[in-house]
């Protein structure tokens, strides 16, 4: 079954709608305590970067953005905030949701961490990783180094964060990846 262009919207709505049953899931912040699950929506700008933490501790950050690429601003204060809520740097996942230079650049901050794209980001980001390391698409600066996905997936990945199951979906929303 196709997802909807409008499925943004309605994961927001989803996302609402869980949050004010479980007003208590995301906590306040730097609270994080072992057993519990927290989302945590960074507003970054133009976008967030959503953070889960699960019960064990594990960690998926989805969304790094980074408005002025190259300067890791945005994922260093992405990490910051990281830092202030759990306590520590260290991310178990990054998830690129789409290959647009604002959504990959800054990924270097976490490059310890496992990142991971659908097939169709992969393949656009090796594809067009010597341009975007030059600054030579969608113009400087440039992304360098690009890091590039160490777990790519086609139509559906689940994951385990904590005892908690987070499914990644491939969908066409707003790019072709």
């Amino acid at each position: 079954m196709p997802i909807r262009k409008d499925a943004g919207v309605a994961m927001m709505k989803l996302y609402n709608e869980v949050m004010e049953t479980f007003p208590g899931l995301a906590g306040p912040p730097g609270t994080w305590t072992p057993g519990t699950l927290e989302i945590h929506v960074l507003n970054v700008g133009q976008g967030e970067s959503q953070l889960i933490i699960g019960p064990t501790g594990k960690t998926l950050l989805i969304g790094v953005f980074e408005s002025n690429w190259n300067t890791n601003q945005g994922a260093t204060w992405v990490a910051s905030e990281i830092r202030r809520i759990t306590g520590g740097s260290h991310l178990d996942y990054v998830m690129a949701s789409h290959w647009h230079l604002d959504h990959i650049a800054g990924t270097e901050v976490f490059d310890d961490s496992e990142i991971i794209a659908n097939a169709r980001t992969a393949a656009w980001l090796t594809r067009f990783q010597a341009e975007i390391e030059a600054g030579a698409l969608d113009g400087p600066p440039a992304i360098d180094p690009l890091v590039l996905p160490t777990r790519v997936f086609t139509d559906r990945l689940a994951l385990t964060i904590g005892a908690i199951r987070v499914e990644l979906i491939e969908a066409d929303i707003h790019s072709d990846d």
